[in-house]
């Protein structure tokens, strides 16, 4: 009998891999949704990768950033 075992590896933090362009297209593409007009990666305030998702939301305007988060 084989013993497979699976596993799923979560780098939010980008040491394994450099995932700040997936962490800012994700916020682009929440504030999309949540204000009904395009933001790209490109309009996130400065320092986006460094501040709390919220902190970065609540600067584009979005009206409660921790509900979109959620929702979208």
């Amino acid at each position: 009998m084989t013993d497979t075992r699976q596993a799923a590896l979560f780098d939010l933090d980008g040491v394994l891999l450099d995932s700040a362009d997936a962490v800012r297209s994700t916020l682009a593409a929440v504030a999309t949704c949540a204000l009904g007009r395009r933001v790209t990666p490109g309009d996130l305030p400065p320092g986006a990768l460094r501040r709390p998702r919220i902190e970065v939301l609540a600067l584009l305007d979005l009206a409660d950033p921790d509900d979109s988060c959620d929702r979208w």
